[in-house]
């Protein structure tokens, strides 16, 4: 992935402008997906941006962890769930996905990598992919 820093620096306007952007429909894809979350899953965010996915998805009830490469974006969803009262239901990393690992043991029920692809040169998306089911 590429360095961070100018992607961070639109944190807190992220999701505001890929909303504009997309017409609506980048919010209403990662919103389709909350059917799928049940309360208490373990659910993986890659690439949560500003994260308004992710309190929806600890609003469901979901514990969550979000690997996000932009510390900036990090903690643009830290203060989301603390606004929301769902800090409890998060583990927020900010760092390179490639680089998480989780034991088997400890793997999650839904991993989510919403748009994540277009940040990887496609000669990766095999090996991101791969890790990414590994989880």
């Amino acid at each position: 992935m590429g360095d961070s820093s100018s992607y961070g620096r639109l944190a807190d306007v992220y999701d505001f402008l890929v909303n504009i952007w997309s017409l609506g429909q980048t919010r209403a894809s990662k919103m389709s997906q909350l059917k799928h979350i049940k309360p208490n899953d373990r659910v993986l965010s890659v690439g949560a941006g500003a994260g308004e996915e992710v309190v929806a998805t600890a609003r469901a009830g979901a514990n969550i962890t979000v690997v996000e490469l932009a510390a900036d974006m990090v903690e643009v969803i830290r203060t989301r769930l603390t606004q929301a009262n769902l800090i409890d239901r998060a583990n927020l990393i900010a760092g390179d996905i490639m680089q998480h690992n989780v034991p088997d043991d400890q793997r999650y029920d839904i991993v989510t990598a919403n748009f994540l692809f277009a940040a990887f040169h496609k000669n990766t998306w095999p090996g991101v992919l791969a890790h990414l089911m590994s989880m």
